[in-house]
C-alpha cells in the first residue's frame, strides 16, 4: 500500500512540476524572444545610421560598391531608394530587376522623414526580413536581416532556458520524492490501522505519533481504539 500511494503522490507533483515548468518556459521565451526581436531593431537602427554617414559621403554612381562592402561589415543586406522608389543599390541583387520601392511600408515612412520598421517576406529574396529604413537627404537606405537568424538565437536562449530548468528540476523531485516517500508511509500505517479497528482489532499497534494533519488523525484514531 505505501508503494501504491506513493507512486500516486510522486506522479501528482511531477505532474504538477512538469505543467509549472512548460508554462514558464513558454512565457520566458516569448518575453525573450519580443525583447530579442526589440534588440534586433535597436541594433539594426544604429548600422543604418552609420550606413547612412558612409554612403552621405559617396557619389550615387558608387553606392553598389559602397553597400557591398558594408553589408559584409554589418552582417545585414542594405538597399538604397531614390525619392522616386527605384532601387539604387541593393546588397543581394540586381537593382534593375528590382520593382519600384516607394510602396513598401518602411520606405513609406523613411521618405516621410521618419524612421520605418517591418517584418514580411521579401518579394525579391523570399526570405522572411526584419527590416528598418531611414532617410537620407532626397532618398532612404534601408537594412534587412533575416528573420531566421533572430530565431536561431532565440532558439539557442530556449534551450539554455530548459537546461536551467531541467538542473533545477532534479532536486525538486529528489525533494518530492523524499517528502512523499514519509507522507505515503505515514497515510499506510494510518489505513492499516482503521482497517484493523474496523475488523475488531482494538489492541492493535497504533501509528506513531507525527506532526501535521496526519498525526492529529493518528491521535484521533488511537483515541477512539482505546475508546472501543
Amino acid at each position: 500500500m505505501t508503494k501504491r500511494i506513493f507512486g500516486k503522490l510522486i506522479l501528482s507533483i511531477v505532474l504538477l512540476l512538469a505543467i509549472w515548468g512548460l508554462g514558464a518556459e513558454y512565457l520566458v521565451s516569448h518575453i525573450t524572444e519580443q525583447n530579442l526581436q526589440q534588440d534586433q531593431v535597436v541594433s539594426l537602427s544604429e548600422k543604418t545610421r552609420l550606413v547612412r554617414s558612409f554612403l552621405d559621403g559617396v557619389e550615387e554612381v558608387d553606392y553598389p560598391a559602397v553597400v557591398d562592402r558594408l553589408a559584409v561589415d554589418a552582417n545585414a543586406r542594405i538597399t538604397a531608394i531614390a525619392a522616386d522608389g527605384s532601387v539604387i543599390a541593393d546588397s543581394e541583387a540586381d537593382p534593375a530587376a528590382m520593382e519600384n520601392h516607394a510602396g513598401r511600408p518602411e520606405f513609406r515612412e523613411a521618405l516621410a522623414g521618419r524612421e520605418g520598421v517591418a517584418r514580411r517576406l521579401s518579394d525579391t529574396l523570399g526570405v522572411e526580413f526584419l527590416y528598418v529604413a531611414i532617410p537620407m537627404r532626397d532618398r532612404a537606405v534601408r537594412l534587412a536581416l533575416p528573420l531566421a537568424t533572430i530565431a536561431v538565437r532565440g532558439g539557442e536562449i530556449r534551450t539554455q532556458i530548459l537546461w536551467m530548468m531541467l538542473l533545477a528540476l532534479v532536486p525538486s523531485v529528489l525533494i518530492a520524492a523524499w517528502k512523499s516517500r514519509s507522507i505515503s508511509s505515514a497515510l499506510s500505517e494510518i489505513i492499516g490501522y482503521s482497517h484493523r479497528l474496523a475488523a475488531g482489532e482494538f489492541h492493535a499497534a497504533v501509528p506513531q505519533a507525527r506532526g501535521g494533519e496526519l498525526g492529529e488523525l493518528a491521535t484521533q484514531l488511537r483515541s477512539a481504539g482505546k475508546r472501543l
